[in-house]
């Protein structure tokens, strides 16, 4: 953690690690052991592989601002003491998965072969604190996903799309006109992306 200038601090934190194993839980393990063939162990090959939450670079920026109590400026006759103003930026590189064909069979002799695309969001954060008497009035604000940004978090295995699950219907609805509506109604999984921009606004209370 830095502070640049009067009033201004900001701080970086980079993370590079590695998560490799034989499962990333012990339910995935014993699916593997019960699918392999009768007295066949599982491959060498697949002993060790990137586990689900292997995420190798994480970068995390906190950028603030803040005027202190005694602060005497105003702008529009409102007095800008006792307010700040952060900004989080986190970048986060794909996790991996495992493709699959239209059987939703393995694809390749190791798990996790494929990884998901990288994730960035901001946050920001603003507050206004308030004194009257012996009371204290806090007004908050928060904005996640500032840039309403859809970060892809799961894609259809057997496509590596989040929006495209690889089977058409329009032959088994006979070329009904509606039959791509629904089709892409039932590929735009939104469990597939972040959550879009929300807003909160709030005040805290203390005496």
């Amino acid at each position: 953690r830095r502070r640049f200038v009067r009033h201004f601090s900001g701080s970086v934190h980079y993370t590079l690690s590695s998560a490799e194993g034989s499962a990333s839980d012990p339910q995935e393990r014993y699916n593997r052991l019960l699918n392999a063939p009768d007295g066949q162990p599982l491959p060498i090959s697949e002993s060790v592989f990137p586990l689900a939450y292997d995420q190798r670079h994480s970068l995390k920026t906190v950028i603030s601002a803040y005027t202190p109590t005694t602060w005497q400026r105003r702008f529009l006759g409102l007095p800008l003491s006792d307010m700040g103003l952060t900004l989080i930026a986190q970048y986060g590189s794909g996790l991996p998965y495992t493709p699959t064909n239209s059987l939703n069979q393995q694809i390749g002799t190791v798990p996790n072969s494929a990884r998901l695309p990288g994730t960035f969001n901001i946050d920001l954060r603003f507050r206004k604190r308030v004194a009257v008497g012996g009371t204290s009035y806090t007004f908050f604000t928060e904005i996640q996903n500032l840039l309403d940004r859809r970060n892809v978090i799961s894609v259809f295995s057997n496509t590596g799309s989040p929006t495209d699950d690889g089977y058409s219907l329009e032959s088994k609805l006979h070329n009904i006109p509606e039959s791509e509506s629904f089709r892409r109604l039932l590929s735009l999984d939104p469990q597939n992306f972040s959550s879009p921009r929300e807003v909160r606004a709030g005040f805290e209370l203390s005496f």
